[in-house]
């Protein structure tokens, strides 16, 4: 079986160099006005916080009922007599 002991000090011994690189002093300066030296540059997209959209309700929109269509009721006429005839019963 094989040691990991090389690989954890290859491992120490960049982090080491890179902590030595990173707490170098430097000119305190804003990333865009930099003039030489390295630079490392991480394109990311801009985060933009905006609250939703408000909420509009629209009116619904209008219903045209049809007219309503009133049949007329018929009445039923009992048998009668009407001046001397006999008149059957029937709907009026």
């Amino acid at each position: 079986m094989r040691s990991s002991k090389p690989l954890g000090t290859l491992v120490a011994v960049l982090a080491l160099i890179a902590v030595g690189v990173c707490a170098m002093p430097g000119r305190a300066q804003a990333y865009w006005a930099w003039r030489g030296g390295y630079r490392v540059w991480i394109p990311a997209p801009a985060v933009v916080y905006a609250p939703p959209p408000p909420v509009v309700y629209y009116a619904p929109r209008p219903y045209y009922a049809p007219p309503v269509v009133v049949v007329p009721r018929r009445i039923w006429v009992p048998a009668h007599w009407r001046g001397g005839y006999w008149v059957p019963g029937h709907w009026a």
